[in-house]
């Protein structure tokens, strides 16, 4: 993958915080990696980093920058843990909600 599309942002609005899954516990090891058997995925614990969110509106935002930071930091969050760029942020159902990030 190069890039992704981060869509529905906009369900975070208000959020006092969002949990973002950076992993998992198996069998009292960590992996990074989403488990492909699904024996293995029955015993995963999910491990979570908790980012702080944001009160903003974000539906009507048509520039990455104007983001609330908070919701700056959690597309960059996002980016770093797939390891690829978040190219596109949607905001509602609305083509005028989208948001391209160009790099």
């Amino acid at each position: 993958m190069t890039d992704v599309a981060l869509t529905h942002l906009d369900i975070f609005d208000g959020f006092k915080s969002i949990k973002v899954c950076t992993g998992y516990m198996v069998d009292g090891r960590y992996t990074a990696d989403f488990p492909t058997r699904t024996d293995t995925l029955e015993r995963c614990e999910p491990v979570y980093e908790e980012l702080p969110g944001w009160d903003e509106c974000t539906e009507d935002i048509a520039d990455f920058a104007d983001l609330p930071q908070n919701a700056r930091r959690y597309v960059n969050t996002i980016s770093d843990l797939v390891g690829c760029r978040v190219s596109l942020v949607s905001m509602g159902p609305k083509r005028e909600q989208i948001i391209e990030i160009r790099a």
